[in-house]
């Protein structure tokens, strides 16, 4: 999962950041807003956005109690398994 999600070659402190814009200071996002945060991120790092399986499948690993929505603990934990750095 970790190769395939292109998140590997994306800084952790970078994808936080990213993500916590994308909330626009709810610090939640849905399925549709985490996808294209994540697309925007992996564009502008330079690497190619995995199929939307994947994707798919990467939102459901941050969103740990299945509600639907990643908040911003969610995504610090996924971040940190994914992406690279510390």
């Amino acid at each position: 999962m970790k190769k395939a999600c292109g998140l590997k070659k994306v800084p952790v402190r970078t994808a936080a950041e990213a993500f916590k814009a994308a909330a626009q200071g709810t610090g939640k996002l849905t399925r549709d807003q985490f996808m294209a945060a994540k697309a925007a991120l992996l564009t502008s790092c330079g690497v190619e956005a995995p199929a939307p399986e994947v994707s798919n499948a990467v939102f459901s690993l941050f969103d740990k109690d299945d509600n639907g929505i990643v908040d911003m603990m969610e995504i610090v934990c996924g971040v940190s398994l994914l992406c690279k750095g510390s």
